[in-house]
């Protein structure tokens, strides 16, 4: 009897014992499950371009390139550089650009932040989608217009130099009239755009169907050739009407 109740004893002992360290490994286990936290986003971005601030808004963005972008500046005659499309695709181009890194070695005579005057054929307009420079916001009045000039009509778009027309400018500097069913009217046609050289540093790297990622943005002034090309192409031709 005596036996009997020893070894009974000590399977409770057992089973407690059991139990017990069955819950410190189940508790050990629990702890180590790693606790996933949420990526900070920042506050919230205005919903209109009358709210977005120049350096823009949103996850990822840089802030430094949509400034560039974002000027409404209207330079003076006096410093506007002609250029070429060739002049344009010629421009040298870092391989790398981190976001938000200092943009002043792309800056300077002939680079970012040149008022310049170019011309070519309107290959055709795009409607851009939601961008950080423009806060995210969409529709057509909020977006980019997205102009592909080229060289001759029937040139490739891999050939091609992009301008952009921004809200900002359209509402602000009175060019209610640059919607994008008006712009892609002038498809085919020799135009000349003034604006801004801004690298697009958003694309290096990225595959391009695009000659270069240098562009005019944003157009300040757009005209159209009202003459034969030859014409339009003669100093201080009157050929050019604008729009």
């Amino acid at each position: 009897m005596r036996r009997i109740l020893v070894f009974s004893l000590l399977m409770v002992f057992l089973v407690v014992a059991s139990g017990a360290q069955s819950n410190g490994q189940a508790t050990r286990k629990k702890a180590k499950v790693p606790v996933m936290e949420m990526e900070e986003e920042g506050p919230d971005c205005p919903e209109t371009i009358a709210d977005c601030p120049i350096q823009g808004c949103g996850k990822g963005a840089d802030l430094k390139l949509n400034t560039a972008k974002n000027t409404i500046d209207v330079p003076s005659e006096a410093n506007i550089q002609d250029m070429t499309l060739n002049k344009i695709r010629a421009l040298k181009q870092p391989g790398v650009w981190p976001t938000n890194k200092d943009r002043s070695s792309l800056q300077g005579a002939g680079k970012e932040g040149t008022p310049v005057r170019v011309k070519g054929f309107l290959q055709r307009a795009k409607k851009e989608g939601a961008e950080s420079c423009n806060c995210g916001v969409l529709g057509v009045a909020n977006t980019d217009i997205h102009l592909v000039l080229v060289n001759n009509p029937d040139d490739p778009e891999s050939s091609s130099v992009t301008v952009e027309m921004t809200p900002r400018v359209r509402q602000q500097n009175n060019h209610a009239n640059w919607t994008f069913g008006k712009v892609n009217d002038f498809d085919g046609d020799y135009v000349r755009v003034t604006g801004w050289l801004t690298l697009d540093t958003k694309h290096i790297a990225k595959p391009l169907v695009r000659a270069t990622n240098w562009e005019v943005h944003p157009v300040i002034k757009f005209e159209h050739c009202t003459k034969a090309k030859s014409t339009c192409d003669k100093p201080n031709s009157k050929g050019w009407e604008e729009f």
